[in-house]
Order: C-alpha cells, then structure tokens, then sequence
C-alpha cells in the first residue's frame, strides 16, 4: 500500500508542477504569513519530491523482498503425518463450509447423517419384538 500510494503522490507531483502550476517557485509550509514557508525552485521541489518517492519505494521493495526470502528460510519440511493431518484437515474445513452455505441458503446440511428408511421387514421385526414384550409382561403378571 505504501508503495502505490507514494507512486500516486510522485505522479501527482509531476502532473500538478510540469502541467498546471504556474510560475517558477514553489512555497512550501503552513501559516498565514510568509514566515511559516519555504521558497523551492520548481525544478528543485519536484526532483526532491521524486527523490523521496524513489527512497521510499525503493526501501519498502527491498524490506518485502527480504521478509519474502527470510519467511521461505523458516519453513520446516512437513513429515508425512503433518501432510496427512494437513490434507484432512483441509477437507474437514471444506466440507464445514460447503455445508454452512447450504444451511444458510436454507437447504439442508449435504453432510448430516440421514435416517434410514424402514423396510417391511424392519417393520414386521418391530412389530413382533413389540408383541414378545407384551407376552413376556402378560406372563409376569399372571405369575404373581
């Protein structure tokens, strides 16, 4: 960000003192009175004004070169079992994510587990281990 704001600020000086200031001086400052600025040549002000933006650029280039190369030095090689834990967990995230977009779309969780459907046969086993619990308990009461 540094680095494109001060090339906008450096083409800015360039398209406001060759193309649109008139006269050969530049005042530099604050204040009311004269005394709170500086008088620059235009030729001077805009080459210190490149100046800066070239130290700048320059300095901000070269610290995102090397924090590049010292991060690269620092990684470790990950071992087998790092990569498999990496790998799953990787797709544990994506399946979080594909579901809470499906949940919040209102459609339901792809990933839940779903219910079996009975069959006839689990129905009539139902039905049958229902009525072995109704004879079990008929016998128990008429024992006592």
């Amino acid at each position: 960000m540094v680095i494109v704001s001060q090339s906008f600020l450096a083409a800015w000086a360039i398209i406001y003192f060759i193309w649109i200031h008139q006269g050969d001086t530049v005042y530099y400052g604050w204040g009311t009175t004269e005394e709170g600025y500086v008088k620059f040549q235009k030729k001077y002000y805009l080459f210190r004004e490149l100046a800066w933006a070239v130290i700048i650029i320059g300095l901000f280039s070269y610290f995102i070169c090397i924090v590049g190369r010292y991060s690269t030095a620092l990684k470790e090689a990950l071992n087998d079992e790092e990569k498999k834990a990496y790998k799953e967990e990787k797709e544990w995230k994506k399946k979080a994510e594909k579901a809470l977009d499906a949940i919040n779309s209102g459609k339901p969780d792809p990933f839940a587990k779903k219910k079996k459907k009975k069959s006839k046969k689990d129905d009539k086993k139902d039905e049958k281990k229902d009525d072995d619990a109704a004879k079990e308990e008929g016998e128990g009461e008429k024992a006592e």
